[in-house]
């Protein structure tokens, strides 16, 4: 709801920004840049701290979220090679910024694991292997 707000709201500004420049589209680009992608970001650090706390009342090691976004970064690093776009063009935070924002919430993440695993939270789950049909577990 509060996108789609905030898109109504562009929508408006776009028109009347077009009126006076003579081009809606130009005017409808430069609002979403503006405006909506730093909207778009912050929902995606948003959910990235919310996942780091569902996983920390279930009783998963937060800390393994550091593993996961650096092993991201090493993915995209090979990934994007010399196509890097623009921080403020991104529609998702850099994975430095993702890495600093998990980083700097691990405190009170891991306050909240220790709690789980007191109150017997044992995660054990098994990913099965389609090509072999086997299962590993960790608890």
């Amino acid at each position: 709801m509060e996108r789609a707000r905030k898109m109504a709201r562009q929508e408006v500004w776009s028109t009347l920004g077009g009126a006076v420049t003579g081009s809606t589209e130009m005017a409808r680009q430069a609002l979403f840049i503006g405006l909506a992608l730093p909207f778009v970001r912050e929902h995606e650090t948003e959910a990235d701290l919310v996942g780091l706390d569902y996983m920390a009342k279930a009783g998963f090691d937060p800390r393994a979220a550091v593993y996961l976004w650096k092993a991201m970064a090493a993915a995209h690093a090979a990934e994007e090679g010399k196509n890097r776009q623009a921080e403020f063009l991104r529609t998702h935070p850099t994975d430095s910024v993702r890495l600093n924002d998990i980083a700097s919430s691990l405190g009170p993440a891991l306050a909240t694991y220790n709690a789980a695993r007191e109150a017997g939270k044992r995660p054990n789950c098994s990913i099965a292997t389609a090509a072999t049909g086997t299962r590993t577990g960790t608890r």
